[in-house]
C-alpha cells in the first residue's frame, strides 16, 4: 500500500512537472489579457470623463447664453423704443 502511494505522489509530482511550463505560459497570458482589460477600463474612464466635461461645458453655455439672451431681448425693445434721429436739413 505504501508502495503505491509512493507511487501516485511520483507520478503526481510527475505531471505537476510537466504541466509548469504551460501552467507559467498561461499564467502570463492571463496577465497580459488582464492588463489589457485594464488599460482598455482607463482608456474608457478618461473618454467618459471626457464627455461629461464637455457636457458640463455645454450645460453652463446653454445657461449662460439663456441667461445673457432676456438682457439682449430687453436691450433690443429698449433701443426699438428710442425714435430714430431726424436729420436737419439746411
Amino acid at each position: 500500500m505504501q508502495a503505491l502511494n509512493q507511487h501516485l505522489e511520483e507520478a503526481e509530482t510527475a505531471i505537476d512537472e510537466y504541466f509548469k511550463p504551460i501552467d507559467k505560459n498561461a499564467q502570463i497570458l492571463t496577465d497580459m489579457q488582464m492588463e489589457k482589460e485594464e488599460r482598455q477600463m482607463k482608456e474608457m474612464l478618461q473618454v467618459m470623463r471626457g464627455q461629461i466635461q464637455m457636457q458640463r461645458e455645454i450645460e453652463t453655455m446653454k445657461a449662460e447664453a439663456s441667461a445673457v439672451e432676456p438682457v439682449d431681448t430687453q436691450a433690443s425693445a429698449t433701443t426699438a423704443e428710442i425714435p430714430p434721429k431726424q436729420e436737419n436739413t439746411k
